[in-house]
């Protein structure tokens, strides 16, 4: 059987609904539970309907009873990707790095990677030009962008030298 993941965030809609009650009962509530989404075998986008559980011990009534749930489901692939490129943040002119480029794995949704095969290897890759400077213990660290839809298995080398030309 293969395997699948979900890719990006979870959609509700709507976002969010009006809770009323005693001020006592109301207060406090920062979220309310949905019931469980199920889906057999989901490798696919799937959108589904689901009730909204009040919580049990307060007073409340929710604007509706049920909310549309929707998530990205892509079976799951891994990926090496040679040759990435590695950019050098915040760098006075002249320095760069060494070696510039490394080979990345990455794992996640196979729509969603197989693109990244395609981009001509750059994965936005940085390293981090004033932790190099002040020798901090992570100093030359390869680091993929925080924002990233993938999961990055593994970046050889992890680190790499700042040099100047």
């Amino acid at each position: 059987a293969d395997s699948y993941t979900k890719v990006g965030p979870v959609h509700v809609e709507p976002e969010s609904i009006r809770v009323s009650g005693p001020r006592r009962d109301v207060q406090g509530i920062e979220a309310i539970i949905t019931d469980s989404l199920v889906s057999e075998n989901a490798a696919d986008y799937v959108e589904q309907e689901v009730a909204l559980i009040p919580p049990p011990d307060r007073m409340v009534t929710l604007s509706r009873d049920r909310v549309t749930i929707s998530v990205d489901i892509q079976e799951l692939a891994e990926y090496e990707i040679p040759n990435v490129p590695v950019a050098l943040n915040d760098a006075p002119p002249g320095a760069q790095v060494e070696p510039s480029r490394v080979t990345v794995r990455v794992k996640g949704g196979a729509d969603l990677l197989i693109p990244l095969l395609d981009a001509e290897g750059d994965l936005g890759l940085v390293v981090d030009y004033s932790r190099w400077q002040s020798q901090s213990e992570d100093a030359g660290i390869v680091e993929p962008p925080a924002d990233r839809l993938y999961e990055v298995v593994e970046i050889r080398p992890e680190r790499v030298a700042v040099v100047s030309r």
